[in-house]
């Protein structure tokens, strides 16, 4: 293309007009919505086709050929009975002088109208924009080529909260990372919880690698309270009261909260059924009066900067206590988590529960209207 250096503040109509001039024969079709928006952008002596993707990372935006006409669209919006994946292969994987698109068509990938393909050889990038068979013909090629497949991790993210996660990525759009775990499935991380992205693999952190060795091993089922264990014996007793430190500040006095229901939740950030269970809680409870009733999360030794990334990331409302040392978790027998403990205004223990049960934080907020209105 004959143009370079930086232009300001151009629509986008004009910007594309000025890139297919080098084409006579080709015709933009750009969305309505999109075409007066304006932005700046520094051309290098672009082809053709180097000058689209600079247009179309400025504005958010994806092309395709149909015909002569090149059609625009935004990202995430594909062509009717598209799919469209992305995946990272050696640099070398397609010679300098042959196309992406020629070299997959000569392997049996055909590119119906809407059908496209981007390789990006710096970025070990290819983006294919075609039919789901197709997809799958792609799939089998590589598999055929390394035997690995597309399906083995190209990215992993390092969440806010200190948790790692390999994914075969898709794509990446605005507010999301979408792709596949072999355990999980597919996955759609938002951007807000990922703390950085890496296309390596990881080194494994100390605490990792002191449990290595590590095998899993059936935990056995928790018992519930009402017939026996260790909480079972804590109902009808007044527990003693303890004063721990709070993930936003302050101090939690259980002692200054007689006269209330106070509902106790024993928990960790790495505990599954834990941040299964909260969130139906925290929303359970949230109709009652707060001067009537407290629930506390009472995190089990883990780091408080930790914690309250954890919270962040997901948005709870929830108020955390900080039992570090497992005193408190000690004195109301906790053997498991998650543990909840229902306090009645009278200071003395309600209920006790072990474990998570869907469903189960209707069980809490009906024993907590009743100790409001025993009648």
């Amino acid at each position: 293309c004959q143009y370079n250096g930086q232009y300001t503040n151009m629509r986008l109509r004009d910007y594309v007009n000025m890139v297919l001039q080098v084409d006579q024969d080709l015709k933009p079709k750009l969305p309505d919505h999109d075409a007066n928006r304006r932005a700046s952008i520094r051309f290098d002596q672009p082809t053709l086709g180097e000058a689209l993707d600079v247009v179309c990372a400025a504005f958010g935006l994806r092309y395709h050929l149909e015909g002569d006409t090149v059609v625009f669209a935004a990202l995430g919006t594909l062509p009717a009975g598209m799919q469209q994946t992305v995946r990272w292969l050696p640099a070398d994987a397609f010679p300098d002088t042959e196309s992406a698109q020629a070299a997959l068509a000569a392997r049996g990938i055909t590119f119906p109208a809407g059908a496209a393909v981007q390789w990006d050889a710096d970025r070990r990038e290819i983006t294919l924009t075609d039919t789901p068979d197709n997809q799958r013909r792609f799939a089998d090629l590589l598999r055929a080529d390394d035997g690995s497949g597309p399906d083995g991790p190209t990215h992993w993210l390092q969440l806010a909260d200190g948790a790692r996660l390999g994914l075969a990525v898709d794509r990446f759009e605005a507010g999301s990372i979408t792709g596949h775990h072999p355990v999980y499935g597919r996955c759609t991380v938002p951007l807000a919880v990922v703390a950085s992205i890496r296309t390596v693999a990881p080194e494994a952190d100390p605490a990792v690698r002191t449990f290595a060795d590590w095998r899993l091993q059936p935990a056995p089922e928790p018992v519930l309270p009402e017939d026996s264990g260790p909480g079972a014996a804590l109902v009808g007793t007044e527990p003693e009261s303890f004063r721990l430190p709070m993930a936003a500040g302050a101090t939690f006095d259980l002692g200054e909260e007689r006269g209330k229901v106070v509902v106790l939740d024993f928990w960790a950030t790495w505990c599954a059924p834990c941040v299964q269970s909260l969130p139906g809680l925290i929303e359970a409870l949230a109709d009652f009066p707060e001067d009537k009733v407290r629930l506390v999360g009472v995190n089990q030794a883990e780091p408080i900067g930790q914690v309250r990334r954890f919270l962040e990331a997901r948005g709870w409302k929830l108020a955390v206590a900080m039992d570090g040392a497992q005193r408190v978790a000690k004195e109301f027998a906790v053997d498991a988590i998650p543990y909840t403990v229902v306090i009645g205004p009278d200071g003395k223990v309600a209920r006790v529960w072990t474990g998570f049960e869907p469903g189960g934080e209707r069980e809490v907020a009906d024993t907590v209207r009743k100790l409001l209105d025993p009648r």
